[in-house]
This record gives structure tokens, sequence and C-alpha cells, in this order.
């Protein structure tokens, strides 16, 4: 059984011929606590060149508006590799926001990976960040601190999500 939000009516209808219950009331919740906005993360990754200190963006980006005190809350998995014959090597990852064309900044502190010759590797991360009010370019991104390029790479799957 279903409760509405509102009070303690129950629902319990059916979708006509689908067979399963769905709950009442409204969808999404609005107001301080609602969802304002969800944006996609899906495309290649191009080469990632190696020795540097900087974070870039591996993948798609997504330029999102945030008013004060909005949260930005954030998902994402990218399937990197190293081309044949190269050495093992560490690397940092994790999903960044940059106002304007300042520094990207992780959502989280960063997360750290060795990355292989062997196979495409799937590197995901989660987060949820409050920046301020402005809009930002947010997507997946990587320092790559070692020698050889990340340069056996597939595709970023993830998403945004504006919350109040």
């Amino acid at each position: 059984r279903f409760h509405r939000a509102a009070g303690s009516e129950r629902c319990n209808r059916r979708h006509r011929g689908a067979g399963f219950r769905r709950p009442c009331g409204r969808d999404r919740p609005t107001g301080a606590t609602g969802v304002v906005a969800v944006y996609g993360l899906n495309g290649s990754v191009a080469s990632i060149a190696g020795g540097s200190a900087a974070y870039v963006f591996a993948g798609p980006t997504q330029s999102v508006p945030v008013a004060a005190g909005q949260r930005l809350l954030a998902s994402g998995v990218m399937l990197l590799g190293l081309s044949a014959g190269s050495p093992n090597q560490n690397f940092d990852y994790g999903i960044c926001y940059q106002l304007g064309g300042g520094t990207l900044t992780t959502f989280q502190t960063y997360l750290t990976s060795t990355i292989t010759a062997t196979a495409r590797l799937p590197f995901s991360a989660s987060s949820v960040v409050t920046p301020g009010a402005g809009t930002y370019t947010v997507g997946m991104c990587v320092r790559n601190t070692g020698a050889a390029a990340i340069n056996s790479n597939d595709w970023v799957n993830g998403f945004i999500m504006v919350t109040n």
C-alpha cells in the first residue's frame, strides 16, 4: 500500500494492464528538497596526456547553472586503458567542476588507481558538492601523473543532478 504524501488517504490504484501498483501524489518533490534539473554525461573519452599535475576533463561535460544553496550530485563511470606494451601507472580521477575558465576542482578529495595495458577498466565516482552560485562546467576528470598517455579509452556514462 502507498499513502499520499499529504495525508493518510490510501492509494492502491493499478496501472491498467501493467499489473503493478504506483504511488499516488507527486512524482518528484518540489521546493526546498526538490530536484531542479538533471543532465546526462554520455560520450567518448579522448587520449589523456601523461606527466600532468592538473586535472583535465575526460569525456563530455555539461554547462550547469547553480543558484546559491543548491547542490550538485553527480555519478559517472569511464572506461580507460593504456596502449599495449605500456607499463602500469597510477593516476587520479573523479568528478570535477569549473567556474568560467578557472581551475578544475574535484567534488571529493579524489580517487587514485592503477591503469594497465592489459584491458580497459571501468573507473567510477559519485559525490555531492555545494559550489555556490554560478554556471559550472561539470564532468568526469583525470590527473594523469604517469609518463604514458591514457589512450585506450572508450566511453563515459553518468549524470549530474541539481537539487535544492
